[in-house]
């Protein structure tokens, strides 16, 4: 129940770092190299910052690897393991978000006025 209301706070994109799609992390290492003043600086020390980056990502977009808000000082995967005797773990999660889905017409307001009277 704790983990659920963590993912409609938190809204994590993927469950760890295993199933971040490889386009999704070229992507953000492409934003990464081209941010402002990363040029200037030599090649190994934009490697060091790219990665030190891409694990901050990998933290912000994974569910494990999220810090549990009802207790940031641990992460998901570690309140999980510490909750039963760690026999349980999650393999999957879904997030609904209300109005989600929903067709809505493509009526204007004038339109929706007119039919009232």
């Amino acid at each position: 129940r704790k983990v659920a209301m963590h993912v409609a706070a938190s809204n994590p994109l993927f469950l760890g770092e295993a199933d971040i799609p490889a386009d999704v992390v070229a992507a953000e290492k492409e934003v990464l190299m081209n941010q402002p003043g990363v040029s200037e600086k030599p090649a190994n020390i934009v490697e060091k910052m790219v990665a030190g980056r891409l694990k901050k990502f990998v933290k912000q977009v994974t569910l494990l690897d999220q810090p549990f808000v009802m207790d940031d000082s641990q992460s998901v995967k570690d309140f999980v393991a510490s909750h039963d005797g760690g026999s349980f773990a999650v393999s999957y999660f879904a997030r609904f978000k209300v109005g989600e889905g929903i067709e809505k017409a493509g009526k204007s307001f004038a339109e929706e006025v007119a039919e009232l009277q």
